[in-house]
Parts: C-alpha cells; sequence; structure tokens
C-alpha cells in the first residue's frame, strides 16, 4: 500500500471521529463557537505537532499545550453557559 493511500485512509478515518461530533454538538447546543474548539484542538495543534516533528525545534512544546487548554475551555465554555440568542 502506498504512502499516499495510507494518509488518505488516515485522514478519512479522523474526519469521521473529529467532523461528525462537532457537528452534532452544534446540533445541540446552536452556537458557532464549538467550532473554535475544533480550530484549536485538531487544527492548530496538529499543525504545531508537525512542525515539532518536522525541525526537531523543543519550542513548539510550548504552543501545543496551551492551544489544547484553550480548546477545552471554549467547550466547557459553551457547554455551560447559555449564549444569549438573537432572534
Amino acid at each position: 500500500m502506498s504512502l499516499t493511500l495510507k494518509v488518505a485512509i488516515a485522514i478519512a478515518h479522523f474526519s469521521v471521529y473529529v467532523v461528525v461530533p462537532i457537528n452534532k454538538w452544534y446540533a445541540v447546543m446552536k452556537d458557532w463557537r464549538v467550532f473554535l474548539y475544533l480550530l484549536f484542538s485538531n487544527v492548530l495543534a496538529l499543525g504545531f505537532g508537525i512542525a515539532l516533528i518536522a525541525t526537531g525545534n523543543q519550542v513548539f512544546h510550548l504552543f501545543i499545550g496551551p492551544l489544547s487548554a484553550i480548546a477545552l475551555l471554549i467547550l466547557g465554555y459553551v457547554a455551560w453557559v447559555q449564549p444569549q440568542r438573537y432572534g
């Protein structure tokens, strides 16, 4: 099996386990900030993780932890505080 096929399978597998729950959370909470959780926890943290692996520069560890913590704080805020509804 070629590397590109393995990467495609991994991305498809990852997207199922990430996008489906976020979509369901949005359907329940009706708050756009749910997508910020996805941005901080997966996209940005994964980007810094890839940069850490590619460069070997340990300073990227300083960004990965806080990004994940911010993501959980955002999700906690959305889950426990009901935002004002306009409309």
